[in-house]
């Protein structure tokens, strides 16, 4: 594994887990809010990627990191905010 990988798999580690720790503190009702929330704009930034590649490019190709970046992000958080959430319901709180 060439060492740029190996440092961006790092630092992508230390972001789950900052993002574990904001959401492991919130009760299990702000946490159920913010699983909303972030559902919301899961499917906002995922429909801004699909117009995007449908009715943008080639014309607006500039915009395809941006627009990935905005998306990814966004699934990152959705993701491990909506498995804290998962797991903590089935524990009864």
């Amino acid at each position: 594994m060439c060492v740029s990988k190996l440092s961006l798999d790092m630092n992508m580690e230390r972001e789950r887990e900052d993002l574990e720790s904001v959401y492991s503190k919130m009760s299990l009702e702000e946490l159920k809010e913010e699983v909303k929330k972030l559902r919301m704009m899961a499917v906002q930034s995922a429909t801004k990627l699909h117009d995007l590649a449908e009715e943008g490019l080639p014309n607006r190709w500039r915009e395809i990191p941006s627009v990935a970046k905005e998306a990814y992000e966004i699934h990152r958080k959705y993701f491990v905010a909506k498995t804290i959430f998962e797991k903590r319901s089935k524990e009864g709180g």
